[in-house]
């Protein structure tokens, strides 16, 4: 499956959008306001990349998948700069002012991904990642389900504050998000009423509970 923001299993549903939404906004309040050189870890095609890009910054996307960037190459923006391979085996040749992996680094180790990242951020620059939250409704439903563990490690709030101080970040803002009982690729109408029940009720603050968990973090 390719990962686009137009494909209709991917992002280009109910589901989808929502999260994109969600993403952005807090990804535009915790970068600064000025042309940063941004990496964009498991990019894909482009999600945010194209539309940073547009707000005047250069984007270096890098990912596994080159079916993704090859949807990305094709756009041609000016300000995109592709890589495909491995983040953890990645040498280039300066410094970036931010760091993004938007549902990929649940993925990746990550204790090295953290320790990789710090290594490629300039000082002060911020790293903002999501990860799945152990300590979740959603993964005590599962296990009463017998859905089984998931595919990759997955870690409670405390575990990964404990984790990403150890890399050498602070963390200056956690948002929880994704408060529905829906599938990644949902196009339920009831994906609005909970994402409004989400925001009304103020869930997105209620972080031990929160399925998904967004991190803004800051190389000291």
């Amino acid at each position: 499956m390719l990962w686009d923001v137009n494909n209709p299993r991917a992002y280009n549903n109910r589901m989808g959008r929502y999260k994109t939404q969600a993403e952005w906004e807090f990804i535009q309040r915790h970068l600064p306001d000025r042309p940063l050189r941004i990496l964009d870890i498991g990019g894909s095609s482009g999600r945010f990349a194209l539309p940073l890009a547009e707000l005047g910054h250069h984007v270096t996307v890098i990912d596994i998948a080159e079916n993704a960037l090859a949807i990305l190459r094709e756009k041609g923006h000016p300000n995109i700069a592709v890589h495909c391979g491995d983040v953890l085996q990645f040498e280039p040749d300066f410094k970036f002012d931010a760091a993004l992996a938007i549902e990929s680094a649940v993925y990746i180790n990550l204790p090295w991904l953290l320790a990789k990242v710090n290594s490629l951020l300039a000082g002060g620059a911020p790293f903002l990642f999501t990860h799945l939250n152990r300590a979740s409704w959603r993964y005590f439903a599962q296990g009463l389900l017998n859905r089984g563990a998931t595919r990759y490690p997955i870690y409670t709030p405390s575990e990964l504050r404990v984790m990403i101080e150890a890399a050498n970040f602070r963390v200056e803002a956690v948002m929880g998000f994704v408060w529905m009982p829906f599938r990644f690729n949902s196009n339920s109408p009831l994906v609005s009423v909970f994402a409004a029940a989400e925001r009304v009720l103020g869930l997105r603050r209620w972080i031990h509970q929160s399925p998904w968990l967004f991190y803004a973090a800051r190389k000291r």
